[in-house]
């Protein structure tokens, strides 16, 4: 199952914002986040390494975390986290003049009659 999003900059908070929409806190758990650079598109998928909990995802001490809003979900990811947390295996150079890049969640599912 395939979940798409829009990685947005908030310049007033400094920090990366990940959008996406209905997507139940259960899919989220026993997840991990590991993210890189494809051309100029943020890849991020979700994989049965990590823990995300159901309020914080927890990317060693909280560095990242969802917060529900009505329906609609977001990861907020800082500078330091987009830098230094290795599991994220980001290349150097960062096109943050993007502000909206596609994002790919790949969810390991147990049945795959949700994905159809």
């Amino acid at each position: 199952m395939r979940v798409c999003g829009t990685l947005e900059y908030s310049s007033d908070q400094d920090e990366w914002v990940i959008w996406f929409e209905s997507v139940a806190h259960e899919t989220f758990d026993g997840m991990h986040i590991e993210m890189w650079i494809v051309d100029h598109y943020h890849e991020v998928y979700l994989e049965r390494d990590g823990y995300l909990g159901e309020d914080v995802v927890t990317l060693e001490e909280s560095m990242a975390f969802v917060l529900q809003i009505n329906e609609t979900y977001k990861i907020r990811i800082s500078d330091k986290i987009l830098y230094e947390y290795p599991a994220m295996r980001l290349l150097p150079s960062i096109y943050f003049d993007f502000l909206k890049i596609s994002l790919f969640f790949s969810l390991f599912s147990t049945t795959f009659d949700e994905a159809i």
